[in-house]
């Protein structure tokens, strides 16, 4: 991030060079990561979009991945270099919540929905105990993917 501090550049600011710099280096990887989503997500992307960008999925080798998505991944990977921080991520703006695993596939994830909009996400199953009648929607991601498994 460093190395293209120098062509920040948006119509959202007068002065880019007042958001340098960009990572607080005193931070852990996860707070690096969460400078840098922070300063996609200022500059009008959604988060969805801006953890795509960031992290996105090992998509080179992967035959049943979309077109439109690899058109993605490859013009982005000219734009900045694939994030290999933290295991697995979750993020919120307050309307939209999201998770995301690592490009290496090294953590599993799981969330799960109740019937009152509890949602629920951790690495392990069982991370809280809820009553399985409260549960509508149960997801287990074995690999980082836009792919549901």
């Amino acid at each position: 991030m460093k190395a293209r501090e120098p062509y920040l550049a948006s119509q959202l600011w007068s002065d880019a060079k007042s958001l340098t710099p960009i990572i607080d280096t005193d931070g852990s990887d996860s707070a690096m990561l969460d400078n840098a989503l922070e300063l996609l997500a200022l500059s009008g992307r959604d988060l969805a979009h801006a953890q795509m960008r960031l992290m996105p999925e090992a998509w080179e080798k992967v035959e049943d991945v979309m077109p439109s998505w690899k058109a993605f991944y490859r013009y982005n990977s000219a734009l900045m270099e694939p994030w290999d921080g933290p295991a697995a991520i979750a993020y919120s703006d307050g309307r939209v919540a999201g998770m995301a695993l690592d490009r290496n596939g090294l953590r599993p994830a799981r969330y799960l929905v109740t019937n009152d909009g509890l949602v629920v996400a951790a690495s392990e199953a069982g991370a809280l105990e809820i009553d399985p009648m409260r549960v509508i929607e149960t997801i287990s991601l074995i690999y980082r993917s836009t792919r549901k498994v």
